[in-house]
């Protein structure tokens, strides 16, 4: 069974554009036993950090955007 683990938030920033808060998080975790059918894009125990982009539309806090890091 696949297992989601070592849970890591980080808060990034906070800004204010076009009159709505925007808030920054990287995201990461790892998958124990990782079969790919939830991500495909990680082995077994291994992670990817994921940047949310989170912004409150009238006192709800909703995803906006959730982008890869792209290293060249």
């Amino acid at each position: 069974q696949q297992m989601i683990y070592d849970i890591r938030l980080e808060r990034l920033s906070e800004t204010v554009i076009d009159g709505e808060d925007v808030f920054y998080y990287n995201v990461s975790y790892k998958i124990h036993k990782n079969n790919g059918t939830f991500r495909n894009d990680i082995g077994s125990d291994g992670s990817k950090t994921l940047c949310f982009k989170l912004v409150d539309r009238n006192g709800k806090i909703l995803i906006d955007s959730i982008s890869y890091y792209q290293f060249n």
